[in-house]
């Protein structure tokens, strides 16, 4: 089934940019003066061509590089990658789906490393989100894990989100609300 809608999504992708070009390509052609490209036009398609292909290869490195990470079989990593490659190894550090994703992390961190600076500290603790996250034990417990307090002081969010306790308070609506409201204090 997982098959069946991977290759229904790639065919509607193509059917969808051929489309699109078939029809672009006749209306910017009858809008224009000269019929036929130019060594302008040509060059142009070169370079957004080209821009075209990074920005796909990027998308597909950053989705094997975002499995690999995630997914896992029998309690193993999946080896997708190469160790020695440079490109999987820019890739896993801005990763595109991981730049976007689990806001609800990085606002922990920013709690976690605010923490350690007196004067946020002491604006966190008047905030009552704040408060409702340090009355709750899960929260205590989640920081006072070594692992997790390691991977919060280097703002590692791979490794936070291997954790089952960060994973676990992340998904709780209650304290995914309060890490936002907390940490949106810290920007007053």
């Amino acid at each position: 089934m997982l098959f069946g809608v991977l290759a229904a999504t790639i065919l509607v992708f193509i059917a969808v940019t051929v489309a699109m070009r078939v029809l672009l390509t006749g209306v910017i052609r009858s809008f224009t003066r000269f019929r036929h490209p130019g060594p302008v036009d040509r060059g142009l398609g070169f370079l957004l061509g080209g821009l075209k292909v990074i920005l796909i290869a990027y998308l597909l490195t950053s989705a094997l590089s975002f499995v690999e990470d995630n997914l896992g079989r029998g309690g193993r990593r999946l080896g997708l990658s190469p160790a020695d490659s440079i490109a999987f190894t820019a890739v896993r550090q801005y990763n595109f789906f991981e730049l976007f994703q689990y806001p609800p992390v990085r606002e922990l961190v920013r709690i976690a490393q605010s923490l350690n600076d007196p004067v946020k500290a002491a604006r966190l603790r008047q905030d009552r989100a704040f408060q409702a996250l340090a009355e709750d034990p899960s929260f205590g417990r989640t920081l006072a894990d070594d692992s997790t307090r390691r991977a919060l002081e280097a703002g590692d969010m791979r490794a936070l989100l291997r954790s089952d306790d960060v994973v676990r308070l992340l998904q709780t609506p209650a304290m995914a609300a309060h890490l936002k409201a907390a940490s949106d204090a810290l920007d007053e």
